[in-house]
Parts: C-alpha cells; sequence; structure tokens
C-alpha cells in the first residue's frame, strides 16, 4: 500500500485557502472590502496545516500503516471449541494414519482449549473416524479431510463462534503437524488451505513453521546436552 503523502495534502491545503482568498478579494462588493478575508482565510489554513502535522507526527511515532489501521477494525474469524477439536483430529488423519505422538499432542492440545474435554473426547473422535470412514479409495482419503475440515470452519463461521481465534488454531495445526518429527506435503496444504480460510495473512504461517523449527531445534541441542554430560 502507498505511503499517505501528508506534504502533498497540506500543500492542497494551503493552495486552496489562497485561491479562495484571491476570489474573494476580487468578487466581494467595495463595502466589504476592508474586511481582512486574507488574513482569516490564511489563519484556518495554518491551523489546517499545524493539525495535519500534529497527525502525521503521531501516526509515525506509532508506526500505524494505513493497512494496519484497517485490519484493527476488521473482524477477525474464529472457531468454537468443538469445531477446533475436529480440525484437530482430521487433521492427523491427513496422512492416512494417525501417529501415537500425534494422539498424545491431540490429548495434550484438548486438555489446554477446553476444561471438559475427557467428557467428549471420545464422541468426537467416534464423529470424526465416522467422517473419516466415508473414503472411497486411497486417492479420496485427502479430498475427504479437506471437506470435513470445510464444513468445521463454515459451521464456525455461520454462528459467529469466537472460542478459538485463527492464529491459534493454526499454531496448535504445526504443533500437531511437527509433533512426529516432520510436516507432511498434505499437512502443509491443509495448514494453507485454513490459512485461507481463515483470512490470516501469509506471513502468519512463515513465521510460525519458523519458531516451531528453532523450538525443535533448542529441545534437540538440549537433549544432546544432558546425554553427553
Amino acid at each position: 500500500m502507498a505511503k499517505f503523502d501528508f506534504k502533498k495534502l497540506t500543500d492542497t491545503v494551503k493552495q486552496s485557502a489562497d485561491s479562495f482568498v484571491k476570489s474573494a478579494q476580487e468578487n466581494l462588493p467595495e463595502t466589504m472590502k476592508n474586511v481582512n478575508v486574507a488574513e482569516s482565510m490564511r489563519e484556518m489554513a495554518q491551523k489546517s496545516s499545524e493539525a495535519l502535522a500534529k497527525f502525521r507526527k503521531e501516526s509515525e511515532n506509532t508506526d500505524i500503516s494505513a493497512r494496519a489501521a484497517l485490519e484493527s477494525i476488521k473482524p477477525k474469524l474464529a472457531v468454537s471449541t468443538e469445531d477446533s477439536l475436529k480440525i484437530y483430529y482430521y487433521f492427523s488423519a491427513v496422512d492416512q494414519q494417525i501417529t501415537q505422538e500425534e494422539i498424545n499432542k491431540f490429548i495434550e492440545i484438548g486438555h489446554e482449549i477446553d476444561p471438559v474435554f475427557d467428557e467428549h473426547r471420545n464422541q468426537i473422535i467416534e464423529f470424526c473416524d465416522y467422517e473419516l470412514s466415508k473414503v472411497i479409495d486411497e486417492d479420496d482419503h485427502y479430498d475427504t479431510v479437506h471437506d470435513c475440515i470445510g464444513d468445521c470452519l463454515r459451521h464456525s463461521i455461520e454462528t459467529k463462534a469466537n472460542d478459538i481465534n485463527g492464529k491459534l488454531l493454526l499454531w496448535n495445526l504445526y504443533v500437531l503437524s511437527y509433533s512426529d518429527g516432520t510436516s507432511s506435503k498434505d499437512e502443509q496444504r491443509i495448514i494453507r488451505y485454513i490459512s485461507k480460510k481463515m483470512d490470516i495473512d501469509k506471513a502468519v504461517p512463515l513465521e510460525m513453521e519458523s519458531t516451531i523449527k528453532t523450538l525443535m531445534a533448542m529441545e534437540e541441542e538440549e537433549v544432546f546436552l544432558k546425554n553427553s554430560n
């Protein structure tokens, strides 16, 4: 987005004031020409210029761009706790099998976001397993997972859910994706799909993935140091 030109706007205000002064002086009746129109208008222009300068200074000090200002007022999309849990489970199954590491991480995330997770964990898993059982063949598996996740997103958006915001949803997906050490091609495809549907800035997934990899490297280094002592 182009940077707003405060100087141009200030000059325009001044030029408009000068033009108004000239026109007024040329067209006013003789009885009113003693009125100091020029001084009054230039004073108004000066005040406008000062107000613009103040606004520019405040904007620069807070480093708020026009795009950031728009983002701040745009409503954020979110999903319900139940839909997010279903999404995590479907996501874990996108590689056609759910590893024990992914199951453990799914349960861990469930306890973090849902205080009564244990009460309906089995119900959620059974529901998801039933939907996944509709897969026709191996080639149909990814599309089925994609559609199941899409249904969860649409349901939450339509019902205006606000339990889990898009960024937290995405972060937990990365945690799940790397719980077994690597992130597969299909997992990355699902993450990009969800990012787009949740209207998340393209830079966010890259930052999250970089953070996950850094944390993994630190954990590996910690283990290495412990074993070398």
